[in-house]
């Protein structure tokens, strides 16, 4: 083979290689809008199938400073779940306790995670671990019985590091 036909191989796979890991690679922060409550599931299913650790999805009031976060765990030996993060921070905080209650009606596990610094004090966190369904019942749960938010009210969602669809 000749000298420029050689370059020429290797700079082609070299492209074809980086375009696979440019459209491979985690998305930047992705909004949407209008997500029927009736849908959390799906999304939630997306965040586990498809997000990468510490992936994040934030089901939010439009307008509103109230929202659901759920982030994707990927642990050594354990398989990968999804969590429920509810802070105590300033806005939350007559909500807080309620959702705790909502909790333990349901007779869901939670810990609370103190935080050092900063607005947010602590977290509840629920490991729903794969059990999608069970996440997407108790984030409908908050907005209805805790945020008191009407079913029909559309929500925005943001994620973050969740790979494109293959």
């Amino acid at each position: 083979m000749s000298h420029p036909l050689i370059l020429a191989l290797i700079f082609g796979a070299t492209a074809l290689l980086a375009g696979v890991f440019v459209y491979r690679r985690p998305r930047p922060r992705e909004h949407l809008e209008e997500i029927d409550q009736g849908d959390l599931a799906r999304f939630i299913a997306m965040l586990l199938d498809r997000g990468y650790d510490l992936g994040f999805l934030v089901f939010e009031l439009p307008g509103d400073e109230r929202f659901v976060e759920f982030s994707k765990y990927m642990k050594e030996g354990v398989k990968e779940g999804i969590q429920l993060d509810f802070p105590l921070s300033p806005w939350s905080e007559p909500y807080y306790d309620q959702v705790k209650s909502l909790l333990e009606r349901r007779r869901v596990a939670y810990t609370v995670e103190d935080t050092p610094n900063g607005p947010v004090r602590e977290f509840i966190q629920v490991d729903f671990g794969q059990d999608v369904a069970a996440a997407a019942e108790t984030a409908r749960e908050i907005f209805d019985r805790v945020f008191r938010v009407d079913p029909a009210v559309r929500l925005t969602a943001d994620m973050e590091y969740i790979a494109p669809k293959s």
